[in-house]
């Protein structure tokens, strides 16, 4: 699905008598949010139809960092799967080859648990 944006989305005024109660209202809980399925223009959007958007997408490069210590070790890696922040992702560490387990902290950086 696409990603919702200012530019794609916004109010229009709807006779809601026979729609379901669960529209969405509030545009900021829709934007940067990915919709689970097609829309035409005008459309009502439910908040069943709202996906998180991965900060981290399969293929792109990162940072992945371990703090210990008071060491710092920091290698570039690539993400082998989607990530949402706060959510443990595998990564595959581009010295090495190896793929680790990390915890997105951004949308460039992985800290490996």
């Amino acid at each position: 699905g696409d990603v919702f944006t200012n530019d794609n989305v916004g109010y229009s005024e709807k006779d809601v008598t026979f729609l379901p109660k669960n529209y969405v209202l509030d545009l900021s809980k829709v934007i940067g949010k990915t919709s689970s399925t097609y829309l035409s223009q005008g459309s009502a959007v439910y908040n069943w139809m709202l996906l998180q958007t991965p900060i981290i997408k399969n293929g792109d490069m990162v940072d992945l960092y371990k703090r210990a210590n008071n060491v710092f070790v920091k290698v570039k890696a690539v993400a082998v799967e989607d990530g949402f922040i706060n959510a443990n992702i595998k990564v595959r560490n581009l010295d090495t080859n190896k793929v680790v387990e990390g915890k997105v902290r951004s949308s460039f950086e992985v800290e490996a648990l």
